[in-house]
């Protein structure tokens, strides 16, 4: 941005008193609300008028639309005997509900009598409540358990809700009594009259939302622990439901487990008995045939004549030892056991292999989509919690948070920029535009509006130091114009 060529002492000096003075405002501005815990843009959105005043007012959380059903005008004043009656007849109707509602097993109506100052807003805070109750019912996986604890938290939330607004009515008809003072006043108030009575009234306006306060913060709190409730019933069950999934992951693992070790161990067992009847063959079968004696038939060994005849009788008896040997151990013969031995390495034939093969592709299969399931029910969890957590978030009271933080440090870091010198154009430009924005809540053409000419002169003001080279005298831009070869000296 450039900036004039030459300006005088005097004009230095006094770009940098302005800049000073309006910086250090800005910055003292945002650390008192930094500092201050019960600080809220709410009041002064509210307030707005004109235009745009409902765009303002869309930013704050209304509190169960108390300023139009709590922040009522009504007249304090003596209750006559004909709406005492009707009082006593609304209680004896309300009375025969509760009793029927009991014997027919039902649940309670809870209802406000309408004569209670808080009546309308006490019936939209329970509207609003149940809403939010019908829409945790509709999460997912929500068990009959959790909804019948849910209901018990609302109704113990109601009761508590009338119990304190029952100990605050005198309050209440108070405040009540004071806002149907401040219309009267604003009825009677004369068209560019004097001004102490537009600031009289502003007064009462102040002073009655500072009485609403401590209700709207203990209604808040009430609520907040209706919702607290809400998510531990459903953390609770989400945990069992958790544990139960797990618990029959465990069981298949565990089935699956059994199948294999039982397997296993009669492989084992015949593979064993295999290995004891070739042994034992072994070790006997050469004791036997060379203990026992060839003879003729007919005992005798025979003769040096007949030497084919010792082979053939032995070749008859090694058999028939080996048939004894099975038959007192209960064993299979040798030859029953060479047999089994010579089937044992023949290869599979192409269709056992194929079958094999299908069946080891279906129980990876199988593996995968079990797999998958779980990582689905995870997916579907983490998706619950989420959606709890949209059932139980007030949006309009995250967005005012998030004005609330804007403001805040807006104002400190617009302060901080102008004190010190740096980037003074972009700062001073951000402090028009914020204070352009006050100035649209209350527009001065706008009857009934308060008074902005404190904010439009120094907006004009900022509007001087974005034109100027202000943060080069005695700021920190000087460094940075030097550094990009635009110092000038004047």
């Amino acid at each position: 941005m450039s900036c004039p060529a030459r300006l005088g002492a005097f004009a230095a000096v006094s770009l940098v008193l302005l800049r000073l003075a309006t910086g250090w405002h800005f910055f003292q501005e945002g650390t008192n609300k930094l500092n201050d815990p019960t600080w809220s843009s709410a009041g002064f959105l509210l307030q707005a008028k004109g235009p745009l005043a409902d765009f303002y007012h869309s930013k704050v959380p209304q509190a169960h639309d108390w300023g139009t059903l709590l922040a009522v005008p009504r007249e304090a004043g003596y209750i006559d005997q004909e709406r005492l009656e009707e009082h006593r007849q609304w209680q004896e109707a309300y009375a025969k509900e509760i009793e029927a509602a009991r014997e027919a097993g039902e649940p309670v109506p809870f209802k406000v009598s309408q004569y209670k100052p808080y009546a309308q807003w006490a019936d939209r805070i329970f509207a609003d409540w149940q809403e939010t109750l019908e829409q945790f019912f509709e999460l997912p996986e929500i068990h009959d358990a959790e909804m019948e604890q849910a209901s018990e938290a609302l109704a113990d939330a109601r009761q508590q809700l009338v119990n304190y607004l029952d100990a605050v009515e005198p309050e209440i008809s108070e405040f009540q009594h004071e806002m149907f003072r401040i219309e009267q006043m604003e009825k009677q108030r004369v068209t560019g009259g004097p001004a102490y009575q537009d600031e009289r009234i502003r007064a009462k306006e102040v002073e009655a939302a500072q009485m609403a306060q401590p209700w709207l913060a203990e209604v808040e709190a009430i609520e907040e622990e209706y919702h607290d409730r809400l998510r531990a019933i459903y953390r609770a069950g989400q945990e069992a439901r958790e544990a139960e999934r797990s618990a029959a992951q465990q069981a298949a693992a565990a089935e699956a487990g059994v199948v294999d070790q039982t397997a296993e161990p009669e492989a084992q067992t015949a593979a064993s008995a295999d290995e004891a009847v070739n042994a034992e063959a072994s070790e006997n079968v050469p004791t036997e045939v060379a203990d026992e004696p060839a003879t003729d038939g007919e005992g005798l060994p025979p003769g040096p004549e007949e030497p084919v005849a010792e082979s053939d009788s032995a070749e008859r008896e090694v058999p028939q030892v080996l048939d004894e040997i099975a038959d007192a151990d209960g064993d299979p013969s040798p030859a029953a056991v060479a047999d089994a031995d010579s089937t044992e390495p023949a290869e599979q034939s192409p269709e056992e292999a194929e079958v094999e093969a299908e069946a080891e592709a279906e129980a990876a299969a199988d593996a995968a989509t079990a797999e998958e399931v779980s990582e689905d029910a995870e997916a579907a969890a983490e998706e619950d919690r989420l959606t709890v957590q949209d059932v139980l978030t007030d949006t309009k009271q995250a967005d005012l948070a998030l004005v609330d933080k804007v403001v805040t440090w807006s104002h400190v870091i617009i302060g901080a920029l102008l004190v010190v010198g740096l980037f003074t154009p972009i700062a001073a430009l951000g402090g028009a535009i914020f204070l352009a924005m006050v100035i649209s809540t209350q527009p001065p053409w706008v009857a009934g509006t308060q008074d902005t000419y404190y904010q439009f002169v120094e907006m004009f003001g900022l509007l001087v130091l974005a034109a100027t080279c202000a943060g080069r005298w005695a700021g920190l831009d000087y460094f940075f114009a030097c550094l990009f070869g635009k110092c000038r000296r004047s």
